[in-house]
């Protein structure tokens, strides 16, 4: 081949390249940079900045999910010394372990709720089980059945926590059971609240809603006594606990030593109004039995009003005012009082 031919192929393999013979071949540029491959085509985003990211797979179940009901619980310890001398009681105010268990089944129609506090008191005199003082190994808290017949009714049966009225620690139309000794010896403040055993309906109408309560037996406060605590004893003019335990004679005949409680409340504009009404018993012993000596619980009736709402409609105020409660003189009660709480809360701005 001469050198004519040479040039000759030259020339034609640089038409076809695109290339002019002896021009320098241009660099390649650096990734990305270049012209897209077409003209729809788009740059990759960074993981995590494009697209919908799939939850991440996994079998792991929680453990209450391989349970036919629904559990849950706490486990909590609490100690408590005396800062002074008390010649009556221990050194010690309380010292105990318990793990409460909640368990709640749904059912169509219906619910079941159990509660219950496996408890190791190192200061009970007796760890035998009782139910109603609360004392022992086992405190049942709740032990109920929920349902409604119709739409705008709802019944709760068992054992439960019972509450209503306007304050939060006096107690004036809220005559269910409390518990004072777990109160001032440093328990959680849902102990103050002692169980019935009860029957409760709820009605609800658009005119006033109704609650009425049913105890077939008894349910005293759980008193101080003077096994825990010490206190003022009016008997003897002094200050007795341990050398003094009162011994009370508890009305405890179903259907006949029973309680009854209702209330009535309906809104009217901003503001709740609630009649109350009692019959049953002094919730803890008032006066004594002349023949026996025990402290006894005499017959109670009461009627009680509330009033809350806003104290204005241009600040945070809200006022709640518990009218007069009357203890009725007749034809259960020996006695009479009258009682009145007026109380205003504010809510403070949070920065």
């Amino acid at each position: 081949m001469n050198a004519s031919s040479v040039v000759g192929v030259i020339l034609l393999a640089g038409s076809v390249l695109g290339v002019a013979p002896g021009a320098p071949a241009a660099p390649d540029l650096p990734e990305g940079l270049g012209a897209p491959a077409s003209d729809t085509a788009e740059p990759s985003l960074p993981a995590g900045l494009g697209g919908k990211i799939e939850p991440e797979q996994t079998t792991e179940k929680p453990a209450s999910a391989a349970l036919p009901f629904w559990l849950r619980g706490f486990w909590e310890a609490r100690g408590g010394s005396r800062l002074n001398d008390d010649p009556h009681q221990r050194d010690l105010s309380i010292a105990e372990t318990r793990l409460q268990l909640e368990a709640e089944k749904y059912f169509q129609g219906a619910t079941v709720r159990l509660t219950g506090d496996f408890l190791y008191d190192d200061l009970d005199d007796d760890r035998a089980v009782d139910l109603e003082s609360g004392e022992g190994a086992f405190d049942l808290r709740e032990a109920s059945l929920v349902f409604s017949p119709s739409a705008d009714t709802d019944v709760k049966l068992g054992r439960q926590i019972l509450t209503w009225g306007t304050g939060d620690l006096v107690f004036i139309n809220d005559l269910f059971p409390k518990d004072w000794v777990s109160f001032f010896i440093g328990r959680d403040v849902e102990y103050l609240k002692a169980p019935s055993d009860a029957l409760k309906v709820s009605a609800f109408s658009s005119w006033a809603n109704l609650d009425l309560v049913y105890t077939p037996r008894f349910d005293a406060d759980r008193f101080i006594d003077g096994r825990r605590l010490s206190f003022f004893n009016t008997g003897q003019g002094r200050l007795t606990g341990r050398n003094a335990v009162v011994l009370a004679g508890r009305p405890a005949d179903a259907f006949e030593d029973d309680e009854w409680a209702a209330r009535l409340y309906r809104n009217l504009g901003a503001y709740e109004v609630a009649l109350y009404g009692y019959d049953g018993f002094w919730k803890s012993p008032a006066g004594a039995d002349p023949a026996s000596g025990r402290a006894r619980f005499p017959p109670l009736s009461v009627l009680g009003a509330s009033l809350r709402g806003p104290a204005s409609a241009t600040s945070r105020w809200a006022i709640t005012i518990p009218a007069p409660t009357a203890m009725a003189t007749i034809p259960r009660c020996a006695t009479a009082s009258c009682a009145c709480c007026s109380a205003m809360s504010r809510k403070l701005p949070v920065t």
